[in-house]
This record gives structure tokens, sequence and C-alpha cells, in this order.
């Protein structure tokens, strides 16, 4: 999933994204009440390290979150 994710930042570089803007991961469902919920649960500016062990573990708290019902 990460390198998807690093795939598709790339990929939307080349289509005239601007690179200096942050890479956002932003989860987005429909809660028990039919009410739209959407997160941000990772963000990184082009200056932070890709650190793919916090990567991991954002997107695994997510998964859970998502989830716990």
């Amino acid at each position: 999933m990460v390198v998807a994710i690093l795939k598709a930042r790339s990929d939307g570089i080349k289509k005239g994204d601007r690179f200096k803007d942050d890479l956002e991961l932003i989860v987005r469902g429909v809660d028990a009440r039919d009410r739209f919920e959407q997160e941000v649960v990772l963000r990184i500016a082009h200056t932070d390290k890709i650190d793919a062990k916090k990567i991991r573990e954002v997107l695994n708290a997510a998964a859970k979150k998502l989830w716990r019902d």
C-alpha cells in the first residue's frame, strides 16, 4: 500500500500537482448512521524523510479504527 501511495504521488506530480504540496492520506467512509466521515490519517511534507515504519504504524492504526465496529 505504501508503494501505491508513493506511486500515486509521483504520477500526480507528472500530471501537474505541485511538488512542494504535502502528501495526505485521507480515509473516507460512512458511519452506522449513514453520516459521511473523513479523516486525514497521514500527512508528509515534501521536506520530511520517508519513514516506512512510521507509515506502516499510521496505516495500521487507521485500518483498526475503520474496522472498530
